[in-house]
């Protein structure tokens, strides 16, 4: 089997993925790490034509001494990354081959190939560039410090706060300023039992925090240092969950030019600095199509 590399993977989308058994991998072993379990599926893809392969020749009754390793590596692996019920069907074609039963064998190399088919696609869908990069900079940063430890975190852990993120029932806000004063003054302006605020002073960072938290609507500064409001909307636009997610501009210039150019860009609103808290509020719910308290 191939040397396995490290691939780094967007574990919202994990989640999501019905035939892969990433809660249970991590309630059959609580001492697994998230790392680790980034290791088994990168070496799961990294071994993947090799797999394909074998299933191959066991389907058309062709078996070699390397075939029945490679079946047993991967039942291995099947196992660690929670999914028993394939990890059953190599079991049965090791046992068959063990019998002498080609027949049989090959029946079974069949099913596992074609449920193989589906589920490689569909994690390799879920690896993302590289790691995930610690977000000091987050307003809330005890709800992301998991992204701190990443390479000693339990697995199960880091899916109760993910999980916990998605039944909040609250509006997820994504506010984007290099000002911390302007951060603090969105966070304390939104605090209730509605919203739940995560402000970014570093713009550079916001694609890796789409990877894991799904915002209901952004306020994004117009001008900032390295990345300016307007950079950042193509990067939101291009994850298919925010093709359409409310962005409202932070603009000190409320000149037509700035205004026509960020609803050209496709934000939805804009509210010049300074602000009041009520006129914020109710662009928000505006937006978000709920009633002001």
């Amino acid at each position: 089997m191939a040397e396995d590399t490290i691939q780094y993977f967007d574990l919202a989308a994990l989640l999501r993925i019905e035939k892969l058994g990433i809660r249970k991998a991590a309630a059959n072993n609580l001492a697994l790490h998230t790392s680790e379990y980034f290791n088994y599926l990168s070496q799961f893809l990294a071994n993947s034509i090799q797999i394909q392969e074998s299933l191959t020749n066991i389907s058309s009754q062709s078996v070699s001494d390397s075939d029945i390793n490679c079946i047993k590596i991967t039942k291995d692996l099947l196992n660690k990354i929670g999914c028993d019920q394939y990890g059953i069907l190599a079991d049965s074609i090791i046992n068959a081959i063990n019998n002498n039963n080609k027949n049989t064998a090959a029946e079974y190399a069949k099913k596992l190939f074609a449920e193989y088919d589906e589920l490689q696609p569909l994690i390799s869908s879920a690896q993302i560039d590289s790691k995930p990069e610690t977000m000091h900079e987050v307003i809330n940063a005890d709800d992301m410090s998991f992204y701190n430890n990443l390479e000693t975190q339990l697995l199960y852990k880091t899916i109760k706060l993910l999980e916990h993120e998605g039944a909040s029932g609250k509006y997820k806000i994504l506010a984007v300023d290099d000002a911390p004063v302007m951060l603090k003054t969105i966070s304390a302006t939104l605090d209730d039992n509605n919203y739940k605020v995560y402000g970014m002073q570093d713009p550079k960072l916001l694609k890796k925090f789409l990877f894991q938290i799904k915002p209901d609507l952004f306020l994004l500064d117009y001008k900032m240092p390295d990345l300016s409001g307007f950079d950042l909307v193509p990067i939101i636009r291009d994850f298919p969950d925010h093709k359409d997610t409310p962005i409202i501009f932070l603009t000190s210039m409320g000149d037509a030019k700035t205004v026509s150019n960020a609803l050209a860009l496709g934000a939805a609103d804009y509210i010049v600095k300074p602000f009041q808290g009520k006129q914020l509020r109710e662009k928000i719910a505006k937006h978000l199509k709920i009633s002001v308290d």
